[in-house]
């Protein structure tokens, strides 16, 4: 399911007609979508410090 939801992440706006406003105006809605995937808490990670590298810059 995360490689299909995986794109979704970002704010997603819906403007729509408030059946709840007499003048009619459109309202809008924002939801903001987090999308993760699950991972067991069995699986470890070994890193090898040899691998790792550091950059800094300064402007």
């Amino acid at each position: 399911a995360y490689g299909f939801l995986k794109s979704e992440n970002g704010v997603h706006r819906l403007v729509r007609v408030s059946p709840y406003n007499a003048q009619g105006k459109r309202m809008t809605s924002f939801a903001s979508v987090f999308v993760v995937p699950l991972v067991d808490d069995t699986i470890e990670v070994d890193v090898n410090p040899a691998n790792l590298s550091w950059d800094t810059f300064r402007s």
